[in-house]
């Protein structure tokens, strides 16, 4: 005699609840909440795709590729939509992946965790969690295991757990430990209820035990692990082994290129990163952002050994040697802080460097507190450097840094160009320098300073940023940049700090409130130049040409050169509009839209209104079918229970029956004894050999004999209920089935063997 199975689905929820937790621990490995939304998504809509791919029925050798295509669609219009088509990857969208994946391997090896969410390491974490929920569906629906299970989301957390930098490793270790005894407990349970008893006296309840003995454990696991283990002897100890280079208390500020530095902002941090000694106050770099694929600025990273001296990225005759003693406190990172444009670098310890885009790096792990770096750099002589000089005709720009810094994306590049030229034009910009001072003026006087905007700085963001005419550092200096290389001058976005609070010895104290990032320009025959677009900034090096006065984070502004109007040739009458290039698609006439997203290369905003809308209203309608079938289950418990004898038991399991039969559309007469119900439904396809001839011969003997019933005609009895009500919960369509589910009439209408007035009757008909 089959016997109805356990239900799948509090199982399957438990184990896609596991793949989230591990993804949500994920916070160790990355800089920021900017990764959850699209990881989390993927684990979700992976467990979906396995539950659907079961469904219907397809085997593993049809399962394989569907999956595999799945991820390439995910991916696709998560991080490269843009570059899409028809929702299908172009050979554009493998390229940039490649840039990503390339990107990111070159900086595994060096990064420490937690590491900026960069597209190459989302990318890789959300194929990575596409195959965590395969496989553990795969082994617990298919290989019908039960630890085995959330072996694929334990392999996920280790990794996390080795490479990530310890930050709340208690909360994260009982989190997860928690969520996999529940996908454990319901597994078996799923297994278990079929078979016995197990953890409890009553079949009907096997999963709701299960989940709450599972609760309990992982509730005292986390009470135990919070509270006991930072008592425990050691827990303050140093590490055996030592996987991180600087293990401090914290409050690292932790401002990387990659990083979003809105939140250093938003806090106002007043944790020291690190202190200067030099005669001279100038902005401290880390590294230069040089591409821009639509959705970030990432740097294409090229380190090689420190030569002795440095080449320049600026035109050295109209530089100053300045030298800077750097110590390090609460920096964090790899990335050695230095004046643009350092010549010379002086360390305790090897360092490596990019000529390219002129970062320093140390070799191994990340600066350390107390470590000095002494730096010198060549820093524009306020006297040579003019806007005069900047403005006089210049040399061509070498070829291969306009290919490079001029790149961008034409959704980007349709965006940004019917803003910047109106701009440049009114402002009679001819020259690459006038163009710059140009846009430069226009965002310091049309837009204001703000960090009540969503974070990025991707076409989405400048989109918003561009209709809003607000925004913060990294947003004034990614449009800027971009709208640059629309006009066809080389830009790139450089990150750091401004140059700090000057104390009374002379030194300089930075803190992560000071975090900024700003374009560097590239001007014919002189090389990168620095520019400040956002307001209440100004760079105390680029003072004589931009007409900025230098100005930091809560500072008013300071004249520390003589001032300089950059004057900008007046248009003639017959200077016209330059001529749009020919897209492939035409510029819009109107401004797009605020999106509300960052353009960080997150989740599309639609795709997450459309996730939300089905999140909630799947929660509502699964809260709904969970409270009726409860209360209804609550209902005939209360019926069994106040039955005062084996025999009349049977008679309640009969009434029982037929009420399920009821629900699903079978028909009988009331006055039908058993044997007549069952003879009417016998025949029926979905009851047939369901035992109901046999499970009529027990209620009318249960009901009229002398003595009870046997234990084993009891159990057949329930056997044969537990079928029928499987089977009868299967008539139907869908649609149907889901509809009979939340009904709640159920609750309240007479039920077989009850009078009006609720008093059951003594016989089973």
């Amino acid at each position: 005699m089959s016997t109805r199975p356990s239900p799948a689905w509090p199982a399957e929820v438990a184990l896609g609840a596991l793949t989230v937790v591990t993804t949500v621990t994920f916070w160790r490995l990355f800089v920021g909440t900017e990764f959850v939304l699209p990881l989390v998504a993927a684990g979700v809509l992976a467990h979906a795709l396995c539950w659907w791919m079961r469904r219907v029925g397809l085997s593993l050798v049809l399962a394989v590729p569907l999956w595999a295509l799945s991820v390439m669609l995910f991916v696709t219009d998560v991080w490269y939509r843009d570059s899409s088509r028809f929702f299908l990857p172009t050979r554009e969208t493998w390229q940039l992946a490649q840039t990503d994946l390339s990107a990111m391997g070159r900086s595994f090896g060096t990064a420490v965790a937690p590491v900026p969410s960069t597209t190459g390491y989302l990318v890789v974490a959300a194929i990575g969690l596409w195959l965590v929920a395969f496989a553990a569906d795969t082994l617990a629906f298919r290989a019908l295991g039960g630890v085995e299970a959330v072996l694929p989301s334990g392999v996920g957390f280790v990794m996390a757990s080795a490479l990530g930098d310890g930050k709340r490793m208690l909360l994260a270790t009982g989190l997860w430990a928690a969520a996999a005894m529940m996908a454990v407990a319901l597994l078996r349970a799923q297994r278990a209820r079929a078979a016995g008893v197990w953890l409890t006296g009553r079949h009907d309840t096997t999963v709701a035990n299960a989940a709450r003995w599972a609760a309990a454990i992982g509730v005292s696991a986390l009470v135990v692990g919070a509270v006991a283990g930072p008592r425990l002897p050691g827990s303050e100890a140093e590490a055996l082994i030592d996987t991180h280079s600087a293990g401090d208390d914290g409050s690292r500020v932790t401002v990387s290129p990659l990083v979003d530095i809105k939140s250093r902002l938003s806090s106002r941090s007043s944790t020291v990163a690190f202190r200067v000694r030099t005669e001279r106050a100038s902005y401290l770099r880390l590294s230069a952002l040089d591409t821009f694929d639509g959705q970030r600025w990432t740097p294409s990273f090229d380190y090689e050994d420190l030569p002795s001296e440095l080449e320049p990225a600026i035109d050295e005759t109209v530089t100053e040697r300045v030298v800077a003693t750097i110590t390090i406190d609460k920096l964090g990172r790899a990335y050695v802080p230095a004046a643009f444009s350092p010549v010379a670098v002086q360390a305790t310890r090897g360092v490596q460097w990019d000529p390219d885009l002129q970062t320093i790096v140390v070799n191994k792990g990340e600066v350390r507190a107390g470590e000095q770096f002494t730096i010198t750099s060549a820093v524009p002589d306020k006297d040579k450097l003019t806007a005069q000089m900047l403005d006089a005709p210049a040399a061509a720009v070498p070829e291969e840094v306009v290919a490079r810094y001029t790149a961008l994306p034409d959704r980007t590049k349709r965006r940004v160009l019917p803003e910047a030229i109106p701009v440049v034009a009114a402002a009679g910009a001819l020259t690459p320098f006038e163009k710059a001072i140009a846009l430069q003026n226009w965002f310091r006087t049309t837009f204001t300073y703000s960090l009540e905007v969503p974070s990025g700085s991707g076409t989405s963001a400048i989109d918003t940023f561009l209709t809003a005419r607000q925004g913060y550092c990294e947003q004034f200096a990614g449009t800027m940049a971009a709208m640059a290389r629309a006009l066809g001058i080389p830009a790139r976005v450089a990150v750091g700090f401004t140059y700090g609070t000057k104390q009374a010895d002379g030194s300089y104290v930075v803190e992560g409130k000071h975090a900024h990032a700003w374009p560097e320009l590239y001007l014919g025959g002189v090389g990168w130049v620095p520019f400040e677009p956002t307001p209440g900034r100004g760079n105390p090096d680029a003072e004589q040409y931009t007409g900025v006065l230098t100005q930091q984070e809560g500072e008013l502004p300071v004249e520390v050169a003589p001032s300089v109007t950059t004057t900008i040739a007046t248009p003639s009458p017959d200077l016209s509009l330059p001529e749009l290039p020919d897209l492939e698609q035409p510029i819009p006439e109107t401004p797009i839209a605020p999106t509300g997203g960052g353009g960080g290369g997150g989740v599309p905003t639609w795709l997450v209104a459309v996730a939300l809308a089905a999140v909630i209203g799947g929660g509502l309608v699964a809260a709904w079918i969970a409270l009726v079938t409860a209360l209804y289950r609550r209902r005939w418990h209360r019926r069994y229970a106040a039955a005062a004898s084996p025999g009349d038991r049977v008679v309640v399991r009969w009434h029982h029956t037929l009420d399920e039969l009821r629900q699903a559309g079978f028909r009988y007469r009331p006055q039908d004894t058993p044997t007549e119900v069952a003879r009417r439904l016998r025949d029926t396809v979905s009851l047939r050999d369901a035992g109901l001839d046999r499970m009529a011969r027990h209620v009318t003997v249960a009901a009229y004999a002398s003595s009870d019933p046997a234990d084993d005609v009891t159990a057949d009895v329930d056997a044969i209920h537990r079928e029928i009500a499987h089977r009868a919960a299967r008539v139907g369509t869908r649609r149907e089935r889901l509809l009979r589910r939340m009904d709640p009439r159920r609750l309240w209408r007479t039920l077989p063997g009850e009078t009006r007035a609720g008093r059951r009757r003594r016989g089973p008909s």
